[in-house]
Order: C-alpha cells, then sequence, then structure tokens
C-alpha cells in the first residue's frame, strides 16, 4: 500500500479510503488547546445550529436541492452543511468547480464503500451510491458570517 498518513485516506483524493486507518495523532499541545475550546463548546453549538438554519431558510426555495433530515427526539449540531443536487457527480463536480474559482471552497461530501478499495465490496450500496455521487457540503465553520452565507446561497442559486 502508498504511504496513509491519515485515516488510511489518499492524500491524492480527498475522502478516498484505500485501506483501513485511523488518525490517532494528538499532541499535548493539542490536548491542551482542545481542553480550551471545551469553554467554547456551547458557544459553538449555537453557532453551527445558526448556519444550519440560515443555510435552510435561504435555499428552501430551491426545488432541486434536499436537505439531510434528521430525527426530532435528537439533538443535532451539524458540523457540515451537505445538499443533495441530485443530478449526477458530473453536475456536482462543475458546481463544486465553479464555486472553488469563485473562491467558495465546497467537498463532495463522502465516498461510496464500492470507491474504498480495501472494503472489496462486490455489490452497489444504492443509497450510498447516490448520495455519493450527488452530495456537496457548503462552508459551515463557527466564525462563517450570515453575510458569507447569504453571498454563498446567492452564487449557488446563480449557478444553478
Amino acid at each position: 500500500f502508498p504511504s496513509h498518513d491519515s485515516h488510511g485516506m489518499d492524500r491524492q483524493v480527498d475522502y478516498l479510503h484505500s485501506v483501513p486507518g485511523n488518525n490517532l495523532r494528538l499532541s499535548n499541545i493539542l490536548a491542551a488547546v482542545g481542553v480550551a475550546q471545551i469553554k467554547n463548546f456551547e458557544n459553538f453549538c449555537s453557532l453551527r445550529k445558526k448556519i444550519d438554519t440560515q443555510y435552510r431558510s435561504l435555499l428552501s426555495d430551491q426545488k432541486d436541492i434536499r436537505f439531510q433530515k434528521f430525527e426530532t427526539l435528537n439533538e443535532v449540531v451539524p458540523w457540515s452543511f451537505p445538499i443533495l443536487l441530485n443530478r449526477g457527480s458530473k453536475f456536482r463536480d462543475e458546481i463544486q468547480s465553479k464555486l472553488k474559482n469563485l473562491g467558495i471552497e465546497t467537498r463532495a461530501g463522502f465516498k461510496s464503500p464500492k470507491y474504498l478499495k480495501y472494503f472489496e465490496v462486490p455489490d452497489t450500496f444504492t443509497n450510498a451510491d447516490q448520495l455519493s455521487e450527488n452530495i456537496l457540503s457548503l462552508p459551515a465553520f463557527p466564525s462563517l458570517t450570515q453575510e458569507s452565507i447569504k453571498h454563498i446561497v446567492d452564487v449557488l442559486k446563480g449557478l444553478l
């Protein structure tokens, strides 16, 4: 296997894991930062929920976009904002490329098991395959401003 330094992931392609792996690297300094960040935990949760709510509100008029659904009994703190475009990976990749050229970084989401060679799966996973080929994750970090979210949504709508 080629050298993999994080989660068994091939660094040439995001989220393409070619071998099982773990990321267990945590130095004392990073642990100290983590402990300090715990003081901001509630604030980070609140900010992420607001980002999720704003995206959903601003994109609610887009019939071709579907959002992740959550069970109402669970309190969810989204760490990303994935949208389902349902027009295939070529369309998703074109939108992602255009957004990148306009200074908006997105991610494709995750890879279906059929793309992860170490699983060696003979069958397709219909739902996972469909999600893997159609999800685009929009920026959703705690310091993302309402103005930035509006800009991202306006640009995205212009490309759709």
